[in-house]
């Protein structure tokens, strides 16, 4: 693939738009929305790689141009794996990032725990085309803890609340520069590079 194709992101979010631009900063980015004036459809997969597919394709059934679908979340073991594939919906189909915090932030309370264990995963994929049978799928995790205590006011989601290995650092309390070399996201995205 050549760094002056373009690759339409199937997301609205725009906390994602700014860092896959910060992490192909050597390919055009465009949002889907400047193709198209439509909400994604709902996420109905059971899996990340699933409702990746479904906005990707989604996307992609408008342009022959490539489309990049991410479907992320966070993952707490000690909570049943949730918030899992509903991350972005944790309290309710219309919640706030503030409101699935504090959702989680008060069942990590009942734990009588500070901390817990968790990671973020991502699931990449891009397809060529829309009916593509070859998508490339890729994989990112970052470990880290959560936290009933939030710091730092950059990032987005469950940033504020997500704290690195020294339990001192989240990922909202570091820059974005740092954040796009050691998230989630990043790690699927050097492997997607070294892909295509």
């Amino acid at each position: 693939m050549k760094n002056n194709d373009p690759i339409y992101l199937a997301t609205g979010n725009p906390g994602k738009v700014n860092e896959f631009n910060g992490m192909l900063s050597g390919y055009q980015i465009h949002s889907y929305k400047e193709l198209i004036n439509a909400d994604l459809p709902e996420e109905t997969g059971s899996s990340f790689v699933e409702n990746a597919m479904i906005k990707a394709r989604f996307v992609s059934s408008y342009t022959e141009r490539k489309v990049l679908a991410d479907d992320s979340g966070l993952i707490v073991p000690e909570l049943n794996y949730c918030p899992g594939i509903k991350s972005a919906r944790f309290a309710g189909d219309n919640a706030s990032d503030r409101e699935n915090r504090e959702k989680l932030q008060r069942l990590i309370a009942g734990l009588e725990v500070e901390f817990l264990p968790a990671y973020f995963i991502c699931i990449l994929v891009l397809i060529r085309f829309p009916k593509d049978p070859l998508p490339i799928i890729k994989t990112g995790k970052m470990h880290g803890y959560v936290s009933v205590h939030e710091q730092g006011d950059k990032g987005f989601g469950y940033d504020k609340m997500f704290y690195l290995d020294n339990k001192v650092d989240t990922l909202a309390s570091i820059d974005a520069t740092k954040k796009n070399l050691i998230s989630h996201r990043a790690k699927a995205v050097k492997k997607l590079l070294a892909a295509i």
